[in-house]
């Protein structure tokens, strides 16, 4: 038996301009949706243990932990103490790259091939 997804209310919602960054406490059980309205963007994302600042998320870790290059559907983010900080829940868009860092189609075939 499959059961539907619960759909939860949006609390709060923003559009940020290239450059542009924001900072807020994101609690147990709540949802982080990161939209690309236009294409072609990249989102630098860093994350720390709101009760314990000096945690923070570990890429090198989360890869190197769950065997993999991608980040997908199913995948947790880890912190350099080895404990999940968010996991990624969906994904429209099949994997993200985590080591081309702010590159484009272009710059990444010039830089990798």
């Amino acid at each position: 038996m499959t059961t539907a997804p619960t759909l939860r209310a949006t609390l709060y919602e923003e559009t940020l301009p290239g450059g542009g960054h924001t900072s807020f406490v994101l609690k147990r059980g709540q949802l982080l949706r990161i939209t690309d309205l236009e294409g072609g963007v990249n989102v630098s994302l860093l994350l720390f243990n709101a009760l314990e600042k000096s945690e923070r998320l570990n890429l090198p870790d989360t890869l190197k932990g769950q065997h993999t290059a991608k980040l997908t559907t199913g995948h947790c983010l880890y912190s350099d103490m080895g404990k999940v900080l968010a996991a990624v829940t969906a994904d429209t868009c099949g994997w993200h790259d985590s080591f081309g860092g702010v590159l484009n189609a272009e710059e990444t075939l010039e830089k990798y091939g």
